[in-house]
């Protein structure tokens, strides 16, 4: 029921874009169906994020188009968590690189610091755990900073699953109990992908959490 009503959400929001010419919030509205398709699958574990990654690409393309420093930032975020989904670490490098790039030396607060649990988060895949870790503390202060929930609780599953495999445990549990709070901020579909995170991130120690 929730995701139908998101889904209708951003029909009418699309709808609005369309009538009065609004490009760039189309491109927006686009970006953020594409992020709920990634969410839905996850969650239903399908098995492929086909119809997340076709939306990703269309407002990636559109980015290509037209300067929208923002959207073309979210759009390759988003693109680098489907890469990390896919096992593709060279491609989830490339778009956290180009990612970066255009992040640095703009205003984007909550931006900058999605990249860097993005850069954490490569680091991890790689079983880089000491570089993981250090990465995430940073992370976590920036995202604290610019009121970044949703990525501050992925900087805390990050540090859940790489404290648990240096059997740190009380240090995973404090982490975990994090986590769990600030995902519980961003809604039950964000409190559903991080129960599987953080259950994952204590089987794998590469995990990058969802």
């Amino acid at each position: 029921m929730e995701v139908e009503a998101a889904r209708y959400e951003f029909d009418r929001a699309e709808l609005l874009c369309t009538t009065h010419g609004l490009e760039l919030d189309k491109n927006a509205v686009t970006i953020g169906r594409g992020w709920l398709e990634y969410e839905v699958a996850i969650v239903n574990e399908a098995g492929n994020l086909d119809k997340c990654e076709a939306l990703l690409q269309m407002a990636y393309d559109r980015c290509q188009e037209v300067s929208q420093p923002f959207s073309h930032i979210e759009v390759l975020l988003a693109l680098t968590w489907c890469a990390f989904f896919r096992g593709d670490h060279e491609m989830a490098e490339r778009c956290l690189a180009d990612a970066t790039s255009l992040a640095n030396g703009t205003s984007y607060s909550q931006l900058i610091a999605a990249v860097s649990v993005g850069r954490a988060a490569l680091a991890q895949s790689r079983g880089s755990l000491t570089i993981a870790q250090d990465l995430y503390k940073d992370a976590q202060q920036l995202c604290k900073d610019s009121n970044s929930t949703q990525w501050e609780a992925n900087a805390y599953a990050g540090l859940t699953g790489i404290y648990f495999h240096q059997r740190r445990l009380r240090d995973s549990t404090w982490a975990d109990k994090k986590a769990r709070r600030l995902a519980k901020r961003c809604g039950p579909m964000s409190t559903r992908l991080m129960q599987l995170s953080l259950s994952r991130s204590r089987q794998d120690s590469r995990f990058v959490p969802y």
